[in-house]
């Protein structure tokens, strides 16, 4: 073996193996394409044309291509239970090369016996807050994209083509079958990076791409443009969420956010007077006593951009308002989209050259409804946007607003021409937010909304990671056939991604499911429905914010969120998010200590009863407390419920002491 650590090792052929799996992958080759002047260049070095030189605890993997060299640094820590790869650029050209992708192609081999590929299964990670995350299963298996560019634009990176959009992954992706899996994620990134998984007949060809965003390499100059991370594993969950844990930046923890925001009912349509009602609510009902965040939304502002001037709707001002809930012994809280403006807008009719431009034309950002109007994106290494963005959010600060909701960050992290042509649109994003950190300090929490997820590591305290939840469980079936768009709002996204994007939350920042609604104002959903979401944001502990309107509460509602209490916790945990298109089991801890819950998103459970997680690393169980309106059978490896119907979820408190009718040993007679 060239190196090795107790997980994984590289042989001299340039097989990388795994100790806990059967797949083995290698280097097939190195490509990549730049810009020369006006020129356009790429290059290509086969991995038999490269040398492994073996060192301590590490390999170089060292080729050329025309006047550009790339080193591949492997390494093995010992205590480590994966490989690192990073990745380092050299130029030998007598001018600047402007470098626009490189790619590290593997051949990724599943165990012969295996090789059935409709049942292999991939988990793709979607680029920003409000793309699909989940497991794609199947040998032909593709994510199918929205029929109308407009809607593609508003949930993935338009950065990546068109072909590659099925089996694309942003910052992580993994592999598996049966108990195989092999996962690559993003490591020391300073560009977004993406794993790109095409089947094939012995297994899959796995590319892992940098977007380098033309970034400039000078004459003899090497650049290191950061690394992959590689484990294998017998489940793809697991290995996402170690990988999380060794990458993530979660800012310390502060106190569950609770509290209510404005838009759900509403929308746009608020008002000082509503605000102001809300808050006379929430102090009045002993039920809300710890709600400490009242968050105004989305139709305060005359026009989007135009942050500090209220609309006449309003009939009020932001200072005005921030003052009355700051003495009412709450803090106030803003939606803000600070990286866009619409058309109408003071910003963008005064500040035209402030935007990104394609060809010498502002770059179209989308078009809202609820605005009626199209919006565009900030240039993000413009100084004087900078300048702006700092002020206005100091001002905002100064008005006494410490939570800040960010939305509709995308947009300005897509490619086009900015003032300094040097900085990439990963770095530019990361600056922009870190301005506005630094004008609402350290104190303030700031809560992340459609923004791209890999340069967001680190800088937001909360993100949400999901669509928007809605009063109804996913679009029409006719909508969707229209539309060809399954990423849609309602609470099956919004539970589903939930899940799946755990390990980030677990580790990268506070998770935000999006709001609870309680009411049952909609013929849309049924009571599982919404007792499973109002559940699952109760559940996952961090963020748990109100969305009904508080003024149309009955005395039955404010029941059920009292009854909803009980549920609150934290130390969620997916236990198999990125094994399955539909996760089934998770585990979490309330004031009473841990639980454990089986969701049935689907239309119905074909199986009968459910295979559990291990559960002797949670508690001894030898019974289990149901929480809910079910009931549980303990066997030796599952957990069988009854009714398990769809749109459904069922949380037991484990005991330790036997329950009558959940005897392992009957349970298990019976299975036999």
């Amino acid at each position: 073996m060239l190196a090795e650590n107790e997980r994984c090792s590289l042989s001299e052929e340039g097989w990388l193996s795994f100790r806990q799996t059967e797949i083995t992958a290698r280097i097939s080759r190195v490509d990549f394409q730049y810009a020369d002047g006006s020129d356009s260049g790429s290059g290509e070095i086969p991995a038999d044309s490269a040398t492994l030189d073996s060192g301590v605890e590490s390999v170089r993997w060292k080729g050329s291509s025309g006047a550009v060299s790339v080193d591949l640094h492997w390494f093995f820590h010992k205590v480590q239970s994966h490989t690192e790869i990073q990745v380092e650029l050299t130029s030998h050209a007598p001018g600047t090369l402007r470098f626009k992708t490189l790619r590290l192609h593997f051949e990724v081999v599943l165990p012969e016996r295996e090789v059935a590929l409709q049942n292999t299964y991939w988990y793709r990670n979607g680029w920003q807050s409000w793309s699909h995350a989940g497991v794609i299963p199947g040998k032909d298996a593709t994510y199918e994209r929205p029929r109308f560019p407009l809607v593609y634009k508003m949930k993935e990176d338009i950065a990546v083509e068109d072909a590659k959009s099925p089996t694309v992954s942003d910052m992580v992706g993994a592999i598996g079958f049966g108990n195989n899996a092999m996962c690559a994620g993003a490591s020391k990134q300073r560009f977004f990076q993406r794993v790109i998984m095409v089947p094939t007949a012995s297994g899959a060809d796995l590319t892992l791409e940098f977007d380098l965003d033309a970034t400039p390499v000078f004459p003899g100059d090497s650049r290191n443009i950061g690394g992959w991370q590689l484990q294998g594993g017998r489940t793809a969950t697991h290995l996402v969420d170690a990988w999380g844990q060794r990458v993530g930046r979660k800012r310390p923890v502060q106190r569950p956010v609770v509290g209510w925001c404005s838009w759900y009912e509403r929308k746009t349509h608020i008002s000082q007077q509503f605000i102001q009602s809300t808050l006379d609510i929430i102090q009045s009902r002993p039920e809300l006593k710890d709600l400490w965040l009242l968050q105004i939304d989305d139709g305060y502002q005359r026009h989007v951009g135009d942050w500090l001037t209220p609309h006449r709707r309003f009939k009020g001002t932001l200072e005005e308002i921030g003052g009355r809930i700051d003495a009412a012994g709450m803090t106030p809280g803003l939606w803000v989209s600070p990286f866009i403006a619409q058309s109408r807008s003071a910003l963008f009719k005064k500040h035209r050259n402030w935007f990104l431009t394609v060809n010498g034309k502002p770059l179209h950002g989308g078009w809202n409804p609820h605005w009626k109007d199209s919006f565009y994106p900030l240039d993000l290494t413009h100084p004087e946007v900078l300048d702006w963005l700092f002020k206005m959010f100091s001002t905002l600060r100064g008005w006494g607003f410490r939570f800040f909701k960010l939305d509709y960050l995308y947009p300005a992290a897509w490619a086009g021409d900015r003032a300094h042509a040097d900085t990439g649109r990963f770095e530019a994003f990361q600056h922009a937010v870190e301005t506005i950190r630094r004008a609402v300090g350290e104190d303030s929490f700031l809560l992340g909304c459609g923004a791209p997820l890999a340069p967001s590591n680190g800088l937001f305290d909360g993100m949400r990671i999901s669509c928007d939840t809605e009063y109804q469980w996913k679009n029409s079936r006719i909508l969707q056939w229209v539309t060809r768009e399954t990423e849609t709002i309602g609470l099956f996204p919004a539970a589903r991604n939930t899940l799946t994007r755990n390990p980030f939350a677990r580790h990268f920042w506070m998770v935000d499911p999006d709001c609870l609604l309680i009411r049952r104002r909609s013929r849309k959903l049924t009571d599982s429905e919404v007792d499973l979401y109002s559940r699952l944001c109760m559940v996952s502990g961090e963020m748990q914010l109100i969305g009904d309107d508080l003024t149309r509460w009955s005395e039955e509602d404010y029941e059920r969120f009292v009854q909803l209490q009980v549920f609150s916790g934290g130390d969620f945990i997916a236990l198999d998010s990125a094994d399955q298109p539909l996760p089934r089991w998770f585990r979490a801890r309330n004031t009473q200590g841990p639980l454990v819950a089986a969701i049935n998103l689907g239309e119905e459970d074909p199986m009968g009863s459910l295979a559990g997680p291990v559960l002797d690393d949670l508690v001894k169980v030898n019974g289990l407390i149901p929480l809910t309106d079910s009931h549980g059978s303990l066997g030796e490896d599952r957990i069988n419920i009854s009714p398990f119907t769809g749109h459904s979820m069922h949380l037991f408190q484990p005991s330790d002491e036997p329950i009558e009718g959940q005897s392992q040993q009957e349970q298990s007679s019976e299975e036999a």
